[in-house]
């Protein structure tokens, strides 16, 4: 009976997760850190069973645990644990208040943003006049509904090839992107999340708001929805667009793939393409 109900009526995203959070004094300034794990699908259960294969993966290494009765505080550290996460989806970092005052990716990822490659540490160091050019495929829905929402996002229109332009600026306390695909402009509002969505990153497009966690994979940096809503107002979960998206570097040049897809409604749009920084301006 337990087993039928596991496979049948599961609710919701399996996706667990902790944090252990310290506040202290440093050179006599408040200081606030924290360590976050996030598993993802059905690998969190998984994780106690792993104090197993550590300690038994240190016993071949040759590093035999200490005899007689003591404390096991140091028995395996985070970096026995970090191998065997490697292998699910369990994702960990760090968060401090010392990066509050930097770029907006830069505060969420913190001591990670420096595990991106240059171009993607480049593209999110964003300044005046900081702006990107290059080139772009962009895919539309071809049903009716996910065209009307394709237009209420203020997407560009379907192109095989076509030039793009990105221009990152500073803008009440978070950063506002405006894309230029051919003539057509959209623009969005990033944000460091707050409260609930502390730790993600919150993209408003017009009145839609999206919350979003970047998780590192390999040298690709993945934009995953978690919630959203519409001036404030929560939306379902369950009819939340997702879609991979996604930002990497290839032969020492950025590039972005995104798709947006509805539930209900299947693609809304799907634009990828390349950027390098435009010269004398980034």
């Amino acid at each position: 009976m337990f087993y039928w109900v596991l496979t049948h009526a599961r609710i919701g995203k399996h996706r667990g997760g902790m944090f252990v959070e310290a506040r202290g004094i440093k050179e006599g300034k408040p200081v606030e850190r924290s360590w976050h794990l996030i598993a993802e699908g059905d690998d969190g259960p998984y994780i106690p069973s792993m104090t197993i294969e550590a300690i038994l993966r240190k016993q071949l290494d040759s590093k035999q645990p200490a005899s007689g009765a003591r404390p096991a505080t140091n028995a395996l550290e985070l970096t026995d644990y970090e191998a065997l996460f490697e292998n699910r989806r369990i994702f960990t970092g760090q968060r401090s208040s010392e990066y509050k005052n930097n770029p907006v990716h830069e505060q969420i990822l913190e001591a990670r943003f420096s595990d991106l490659p240059p171009q993607m540490q480049a593209i999110h160091r964003i300044g005046p006049g900081h702006s990107w050019h290059g080139r772009s495929q962009i895919i539309r829905s071809k049903n009716i509904l996910g065209r009307i929402i394709a237009a209420m996002m203020r997407f560009p229109p379907q192109a095989d090839d076509v030039a793009v332009t990105v221009k990152m600026e500073p803008h009440k306390g978070g950063e506002r992107w405006t894309r230029t695909f051919g003539n057509k402009t959209f623009s969005s509002f990033q944000t460091p999340g707050t409260g609930r969505n502390e730790g993600l990153l919150v993209e408003r497009f017009g009145l839609v708001s999206v919350a979003m966690s970047l998780e590192i994979k390999g040298s690709a940096m993945y934009l995953v929805p978690q919630r959203w809503n519409i001036l404030g107002l929560p939306l379902p979960k369950l009819l939340i667009p997702g879609g991979d998206s996604f930002e990497y570097e290839k032969d020492g040049t950025f590039h972005f793939d995104v798709t947006i897809k509805a539930p209900m409604f299947g693609l809304i749009v799907s634009y990828k393409g390349w950027l390098t920084p435009t010269l004398g301006r980034a």
